[in-house]
C-alpha cells in the first residue's frame, strides 16, 4: 500500500508527502525495497530534484540495497531536466563502474539531456553507442533527437533520422510530426511541408489514438494543408 501511494505522490510532484510516507513505512517496521526507493526517485526525477534523488540513493546504500538501472536512469533524467548534462554522462559512467549496464531508457534520457543542452553531436554519439551495443533505439529515442534537431532548425538532419526510424519499422509519434511540420513552416518551405504530410499519411494506420487526436487538432488549427481524404481517414480511425 505504501509503495502505491508513494508512487502516486511522486506522479503529482508531492515530494514532501512521499518522503513522509516513506518515513511512516519505516516506523511501521516495513523495510522499503528497491521498487519503493525507485518510486520515491521517480517523483524527484519528474521535479528535477537531483539533491533528493542523491538522498534516496544514499538511503538505498544504507539499507543494503544497491541502486539498479531504474535508480541510475532517474538520476540521469533529473540531471538532464536541469541542464547538468555533464553530470548526466558522469552518472552513466558511475553506474557502469558499479556493474549496472545502461538500458534503452537510460540512453534515451541521456540523449534528451544532451539535446536540451544543445549538445547535438553528443546525442548522436549516444545513438551510435546504442547501435554498437546491439540496442535498438525505440520511438522515444529517435523522437528525442528528431525533436531537438527540428527545434534548432536542422530540418535535413531531422528528416534523415526520420527516414532511418521508419526504415526500421518504427512509427514516429504525432508530436514528432507536429514538430517537423512547425519547423518546415518556419522555413516557409512548401516542398518540405508536403513531404512530411505525405510521410504522415503513410503512417496513419500505425498511430495510436492520442497521436491521431493531436493530428486532427493540428489539421484544424495549424497552417498545414492536410487533404480532405487524410482528415476523413483520421476521423474514421478515431471513431473505431
Amino acid at each position: 500500500m505504501f509503495q502505491s501511494i508513494i508512487k502516486a505522490c511522486g506522479k503529482y510532484r508531492a515530494l514532501d508527502n512521499a518522503f513522509e510516507l516513506h518515513e511512516q513505512m519505516v516506523l511501521s517496521g516495513i523495510n522499503p525495497n528497491a521498487a519503493t526507493f525507485n518510486a520515491l526517485m521517480n517523483g524527484c526525477r519528474l521535479a528535477g530534484d537531483v539533491s533528493r534523488i542523491l538522498q534516496v540513493i544514499d538511503m538505498m546504500w544504507s539499507s543494503g540495497i544497491a541502486p539498479d538501472v531504474v535508480s541510475y536512469s532517474s538520476l540521469v533524467d533529473a540531471y538532464g531536466r536541469i541542464g547538468r548534462v555533464e553530470d548526466a554522462f558522469a552518472t552513466v559512467d558511475d553506474m557502469i563502474a558499479h556493474g549496472v549496464e545502461p538500458n534503452i531508457v537510460t540512453f534515451t534520457h541521456l540523449i534528451n539531456a544532451a539535446v536540451r543542452a544543445g549538445h547535438i553531436d553528443a546525442a548522436y554519439k549516444v545513438l551510435e553507442l546504442m547501435k554498437e551495443k546491439d540496442m535498438q533505439p525505440n520511438v522515444f529515442t529517435y523522437s528525442a533527437l528528431i525533436n531537438g534537431l527540428a527545434k534548432r532548425g536542422e530540418y535535413d538532419r531531422a528528416m534523415d533520422l526520420m527516414e532511418q526510424m521508419r526504415s526500421r519499422g518504427i512509427h514516429p509519434t504525432a508530436v514528432t510530426y507536429a514538430t517537423l511540420l512547425k519547423s518546415a513552416t518556419r522555413l516557409y518551405d512548401e516542398d518540405k511541408t508536403r513531404s512530411i504530410v505525405r510521410m504522415l499519411e503513410d503512417d496513419l494506420e500505425g498511430l495510436d489514438r492520442k497521436s491521431l487526436k493531436l493530428l486532427y487538432d493540428l489539421s484544424r488549427t495549424a497552417k498545414v494543408s492536410f487533404s480532405e481524404k487524410t482528415v476523413e481517414r483520421i476521423r474514421e480511425l478515431l471513431n473505431h
